[in-house]
């Protein structure tokens, strides 16, 4: 029984891997380590544990610092931490999906002579990734052209992995959606904790908005200081705005978007690399609106590479309600040829499997080396 440790800061292709580890890969345990909340001093949870649970998956959680708060007078104890976890469970390998969740447990991983992959969403290779791209295995990219720093010169393009769960033929519509049939969807997508800045961009133009769709505004969950769904709801009511088509969720699950995106006309979202993945694949035209403050502005580079190809809009910068309206109009007019560009954008459905094929190289290649040291020892 082989058993791998997966972790790291994106869940999305984390999830869509360990579907794939489960489909292709006989006696295999898994285990996620990962972060019980999104952020610790506002009590936002995360959706690690709720999404292995889900699975049926053991989740240990873990502190790790933010590779911006690096100290490394203390690090020490959280790579000792990782260690003791990848002894005690006997780790074959580690998965990392990037991020600082990832990082002390591919060192440590380096360490005790594991196999270790560590996976890069975006087009730009993060911080956390720049170090772990020393220490593990393999590097696997997403993009052919993803920037990357002039030390790195081995690497693997796998593609972004895709849950199989949003292809799903005929999911069951959701108990929360009763719009008719005959009415487009407008999706709004905050990412995994939401957007304050689309959320107030949003609600003031509802009553505009749902005259031509039935909005699906996906708002992120409540923290202990906020509630996004809550203050949008009282909002609505305290200015009296019609919202009969305009529905508010604190996020989507797998089946819920396997509904969902095949009748989606237009979108607006963040930039993140799994959200545009998913969007793309379902040639959805979408209205982007990066998180400013992502790392080495990584959503603003995910979005252009579409924009450029006359696949997609972008928004940047601050703005008002009203501009965002003058977007979402613009993307309707351009609807036809955003939907022609993003045709020929070419889709890979295997990038999960790619990856857990090279999980499977490493630890048989693990495993001949530990044979070969022992039969040394032997002589």
């Amino acid at each position: 029984m082989r058993k791998l440790v997966i972790t790291g800061g994106h869940l999305t292709p984390a999830l869509a891997v360990i579907d794939e580890i489960r489909a292709r890969w006989a006696r295999v345990e898994i285990l996620f380590v990962g972060r019980e909340y999104a952020q610790l001093t506002t009590g936002q949870r995360s959706q690690d544990a709720r999404a292995c649970q889900a699975r049926g998956i053991r989740f240990i959680d873990f502190a790790a610092p933010k590779t911006g708060s690096f100290n490394p007078l203390t690090y020490g104890a959280t790579l000792k931490a990782a260690a003791e976890i990848l002894r005690s469970e006997h780790a074959d390998a580690v998965a990392s999906f990037g991020g600082y969740m990832g990082l002390p447990f591919v060192l440590a991983a380096k360490k005790l002579n594991i196999f270790s992959l560590t996976h890069e969403q975006t087009r730009v290779l993060g911080r956390a990734n720049r170090v772990m791209a020393l220490a593990a295995g393999k590097l696997a990219l997403s993009y052919p052209d993803t920037k990357k720093p002039w030390y790195i010169k081995k690497f693997v393009v796998t593609g972004n992995p895709v849950r199989a769960g949003i292809f799903q033929i005929e999911a069951p519509a959701p108990g929360w959606y009763s719009a008719g049939s005959d009415w487009p969807v407008l999706y709004v997508a905050g990412g995994s904790q939401g957007s304050s800045q689309i959320n107030q961009a949003v609600v003031p133009i509802v009553s505009q908005l749902t005259r031509d769709y039935v909005v699906v505004h996906q708002v992120g969950p409540a923290s202990q200081s906020r509630d996004p769904r809550a203050e949008i709801e009282r909002y609505l009511a305290e200015n009296n705005i019609d919202h009969t088509r305009y529905i508010v969720r604190d996020f989507l699950s797998e089946t819920e978007l396997a509904f969902l995106y095949p009748r989606i006309r237009l979108a607006v979202s963040r930039a993140g690399a799994n959200t545009v993945s998913e969007l793309t694949a379902f040639r959805i035209p979408t209205l982007y609106i990066p998180l400013p403050a992502a790392n080495y502005h990584e959503q603003e580079i995910n979005a252009r590479s579409l924009v450029e190809q006359g696949a997609a809009l972008m928004l940047t910068g601050q703005f008002h309600p009203s501009d965002l309206l003058s977007y979402i109009r613009q993307l309707e007019q351009q609807r036809s040829s955003l939907s022609a560009a993003l045709q020929k954008i070419p889709q890979d459905r295997e990038a999960a499997g790619k990856i857990v094929q090279l999980l499977q190289e490493g630890t048989r290649a693990t495993d001949q080396v530990m044979m070969s040291n022992l039969r040394r020892i032997s002589l």
